[in-house]
């Protein structure tokens, strides 16, 4: 089972939040809409997350994340930046995502990333299952 996390700072969201639930069931999809909704399902999830999608389409949104990257340091980070200024691009490097894209796009890269995540199975569970199987 993957589980992701979603934070939408706006409702602009809306149409990545429906693509992601065209790949997984409603139940292993969490959404948060305020920094606070995030930290709390980060600190209190009683199972990590897969993957942390982060959209943000206004700087209004996106900065206040920065003050809660350290939650996100054990996470596999997908980044929707809400615009290509150098600072913001700086900015969001520091949350140490494993892809970034732009907000003002189609998203379908950020689909396709993540529909490949979604596939692929992280090293520990394929580290455990090979224990099972001797």
């Amino acid at each position: 089972m993957k589980n992701i996390l979603l934070y939408m700072d706006t409702v602009s969201g809306k149409r990545l939040q429906d693509a992601i639930l065209n790949m997984v069931p409603s139940d292993q999809l969490t959404i948060c809409r305020t920094v606070q909704e995030l930290t709390a399902d980060l600190l209190q999830s009683p199972f990590p997350f897969d993957i942390v999608v982060l959209f943000m389409a206004t700087q209004k949104g996106f900065f206040p994340v920065l003050s809660v990257r350290y939650l996100l340091i054990d996470h596999r980070v997908i980044l929707v930046l809400p615009d290509r200024n150098r600072e913001t691009i700086a900015s969001g490097h520091s949350l140490f995502p494993r892809f970034i894209s732009y907000a003002d796009g189609d998203l379908s890269d950020v689909t396709a990333v993540l529909s490949r995540m979604l596939n692929r199975h992280p090293a520990r569970t394929a580290g455990h299952a090979a224990e099972q199987g001797r």
